[in-house]
């Protein structure tokens, strides 16, 4: 099959064709592989471009860095692995994009990894990578000038798996060779839409309890990009379908799991028909380890529906790496029970509550913020209301110091009144003085300094 160099990288021509010549001039077969062109088949864009070449293709790889303004460095000296990133002046207008979580198509800079290929010949390296589909490769040297195609090597059919939509595995060993490929086929599937073939599916039961000795970092970011897919809800029917649930979660209920899921896709689906360009940014902001708000609130449902004890869960956040700020966000979701959800319910919906008392008490339970409005709103089961979430989250993140809402009094001004008010005093105070906020007792800076004159450490 000839494919199209427009589609192989629509914007970046000049980078592949510089690529074919350094390669010429070296008399080295210069290869690209895998997932750019599955990607490039299917149209999608793409900013990460894997090449393979017949010897050691360092000095190429450095060239190419210096002509193009990139950054070249080592990946595997002694493999003679290495990487170029380059710039992308296209997405320089982007602002404050990198606040939130993009796919390759928004990325800020290309990416080219060079490395000699694992076999004596390309067809037998291919064979040796983990799914047909990212077992494809054309060689720069077949450049059609005129016509601008490519040749299409394909050894192991990964054109026609593709074409109808499967997930296969290249060989009979390529998972139990590297387990995580049994969560990376499952990000496939999310992304791409993809169904697995009964000997993968049947393979991915029988290795899947090798993931345990795979470093969790990497399982996290498999994850994080299934739950930021297309269609994340491909790769959950599927990790039923393979019973991987028998061997991970025995006590998750897949049918309760499928039914919430559906509900907040559901919730997300009406958001993107009719909320405000601004409301779709927000829940596009990255939390952290590459989840969106939205992709962290589909993680917190799973986890929820796992219905794990607490000293299990720390097990999980410590097992998979997540930072500060994302593990803050599971504890506060995964902990909070239906009674304290409900308790936010009634606050969300009484008209007479301030928008403080809501976060006051977001807070108290400790709710990262300003993420938690989104989540606790996503999880109580209620209609959301996308212009009141904005407004509140806006009002959140102008009220937050080093992550914690700013008292209504500052000490300072406590101490003008109560002399007395200081060090452990001053702390009873101030958190009663929230008590009384969240319960609706105090609204004002004037109602707390007058709260503040008749109050003993006793009340």
């Amino acid at each position: 099959m000839k494919i199209s160099w427009q589609h192989l990288a629509p914007s970046y021509c000049d980078k592949l064709g510089l690529l074919a010549k350094l390669a010429a001039a070296e008399s080295l077969s210069l290869y690209v592989v895998g997932g750019c062109l599955r990607d490039a088949i299917m149209q999608r864009s793409c900013a990460d471009y894997d090449l393979a070449a017949n010897s050691d293709p360092t000095s190429i790889a450095k060239q190419f860095a210096q002509k193009t303004n990139g950054h070249w460095f080592s990946l595997d000296k002694k493999r003679g692995y290495s990487r170029v990133i380059i710039k992308n002046k296209k997405n320089n207008h982007r602002n404050k994009i990198t606040e939130y979580c993009v796919g390759d198509a928004l990325k800020d800079q290309l990416q080219f990894d060079f490395a000699p290929l694992r076999a004596q010949t390309i067809d037998e390296d291919l064979k040796l990578r983990d799914f047909t589909i990212n077992a494809m490769a054309v060689k720069l040297s077949t450049l059609n000038l005129e016509n601008r195609t490519f040749e299409l090597i394909d050894p192991c059919n990964g054109l026609k798996d593709l074409q109808q939509q499967r997930l296969r595995m290249c060989g009979e060993r390529v998972l139990f060779d590297d387990p995580l490929r049994i969560v990376k086929g499952l990000r496939h599937c999310a992304q791409l839409g993809l169904t697995m073939c009964g000997e993968t599916s049947t393979a991915c039961r029988c290795y899947a309890p090798l993931i345990s000795t795979i470093a969790g970092e990497r399982i996290r970011e498999e994850i994080s990009k299934i739950l930021i897919a297309d269609h994340p809800q491909v790769a959950l029917q599927i990790y039923f379908q393979c019973e991987l649930d028998k061997v991970f979660t025995s006590q998750l209920n897949g049918k309760q799991l499928l039914k919430e899921y559906t509900r907040l896709e559901n919730i997300f689906d009406n958001i993107e028909k009719g909320s405000s360009p601004e409301f779709k940014q927000i829940i596009n902001r990255c939390t952290g380890d590459g989840f969106t708000i939205k992709s962290s609130i589909y993680l917190l449902l799973i986890l929820r529906c796992c219905r794990l004890k607490h000293n299990v869960l720390d097990e999980v956040i410590s097992r998979l790496h997540f930072n500060r700020r994302v593990a803050k966000i599971i504890a506060f979701a995964t902990k909070i029970n239906a009674e304290e959800l409900h308790s936010f319910t009634l606050l969300h919906y009484n008209k007479h509550k301030n928008k403080r008392a809501l976060l006051l008490w977001l807070q108290r339970y400790g709710a990262p913020l300003p993420e938690g409005v989104f989540i606790i709103c996503c999880l109580s089961k209620h209609s959301i209301d996308t212009a009141q979430i904005v407004h509140l989250y806006r009002f959140c993140e102008q009220i937050l110091v080093n992550g914690r809402i700013i008292n209504l009094l500052s000490v300072q001004q406590i101490q003008e009144h109560r002399p007395d008010c200081n060090g452990k005093k001053l702390g009873v105070f101030l958190d009663q003085l929230q008590q009384h906020e969240i319960s609706g007792q105090i609204e004002t800076e004037q109602h707390a300094i007058d709260y503040l004159k008749k109050w003993d450490e006793s009340d």
